[in-house]
């Protein structure tokens, strides 16, 4: 009677444990799905500056551009800031904290491949962050085909092409100086109509756009002066 009884005790005292742990745990879930304030304005504060993976933030910054020297140095910035992630540095945060799609990791290892580029004459698309793949192969101008995306696709070609577009947003383009060439597969965000502005502000003679969705398609050519291709785009995909 009396061993059965320790028995029981034994097992109680393993669930009281388990519960235990299992509410520690939940609780600090709570506490770092809690520790970030997600302002209107895109802003974000941070509650604990020791939940934060500084070193992947530090990481992200410098891709982007910026002189960030490490975890230490990053939130030396975050503090100087009251605590507050502003611009790019919102985008650190989330790629430090969440956990990325498959896309999402995909399209990192594409920019590592071929590298970004603010040069128009080397760049082969057009991203919806507003960042441009470097084409060049190391030259002076643009010398990969827009084919070589195919890769990372599931398709090949002209196809390769299209998935990229389709999938990712990502704009094929062909920059000369005298003369661009677009095709959109999808909605463009506003940072890469942004890019389109300073392709046909640079741009000599003329643009090429060629749009696509679903099964309806649309081509025309757009001299120095014919500024009616914003209200195409815009027209074309309902903006």
């Amino acid at each position: 009677m009396f061993s059965k009884f320790l028995a029981h005790m034994q097992i109680s005292s393993s669930s009281i444990f388990i519960c235990i742990i299992y509410r520690f745990m939940e609780f600090r879930y709570f506490i770092e799905s809690s520790n970030y304030i997600w302002h209107k304005d895109g802003t974000v504060t941070v509650q604990d500056m020791d939940l934060v993976p500084w070193s992947k933030v530090s990481a992200y910054m410098r891709r982007k551009g910026y002189d960030w020297r490490g975890g230490e140095d990053a939130r030396r910035i975050i503090e100087q800031q009251r605590k507050r992630f502003i611009g790019d540095q919102v985008g650190a945060l989330k790629y430090a904290i969440e956990e990325r799609s498959p896309e999402e990791k995909l399209l990192t290892k594409i920019k590592r491949h071929f590298h970004r580029t603010n040069n128009l004459l080397v760049a082969g698309y057009i991203l919806p962050d507003g960042d441009m793949l470097d084409f060049s192969n190391n030259s002076l101008a643009r010398q990969a085909d827009h084919r070589e995306i195919g890769q990372f696709m599931n398709s090949s070609g002209y196809e390769g092409i299209k998935e990229f577009g389709e999938r990712f947003g990502a704009i094929s383009m062909h920059f000369n100086g005298n003369e661009a060439t677009l095709r959109i597969f999808r909605k463009p965000t506003n940072k890469q109509l942004l890019r389109i502005k300073e392709i046909y502000k640079r741009v000599v003679h003329d643009i090429q756009l060629n749009m696509y969705k679903g099964d309806n398609s649309f081509s025309k050519v757009y001299g120095k002066r014919d500024y009616g291709y914003l209200q195409d785009i815009e027209e074309f995909y309902g903006i």
